[in-house]
């Protein structure tokens, strides 16, 4: 879905991280998934691009602290930084034992000035009326 919408809105598609890369090669080879050749680019390439045309597809949805996504949100990749203003949709469930490296995450993405989207699923509470 968010490479059909980046399409529409004119928008180039990075992927980042070695398992991400790997996995959307290996989907176009089968065609489990398209996106036009020219509308893919390298991460090495973003930077020829105004930010909000842009859309970059990563790992480290968990948190993992090596991922491409901390590396990011701890301005330690070499290759994107983030914003004030950036978008961050974090789409993936929170796997049990790993909330504390999301959040973690997340605040520090905020800290940056990003605008994150992500699943803040919490726990049901009860109450009750004694």
């Amino acid at each position: 879905m968010i490479i059909n919408s980046s399409l529409i809105y004119g928008r180039k598609v990075a992927f980042s991280g070695r398992s991400m890369e790997k996995n959307s090669s290996i989907a176009m080879e089968l065609g489990y998934m398209q996106l036009p050749e020219d509308q893919l680019i390298s991460v090495d390439d973003i930077h020829k691009y105004s930010p909000d045309r842009v859309t970059i597809i990563t790992t480290g949805s968990q948190g993992e602290p090596m991922s491409a996504l901390s590396r990011i949100a701890h301005s330690s990749h070499k290759k994107i930084t983030v914003e004030k203003g950036d978008l961050v949709i974090i789409s993936a469930s929170p796997i049990p034992g790993n909330e504390k490296l999301i959040s973690k995450l997340i605040d520090e993405l905020f800290k940056k000035g990003a605008e994150v989207i992500y699943n803040a699923r919490r726990s049901p509470c009860f109450r009750s009326r004694l």
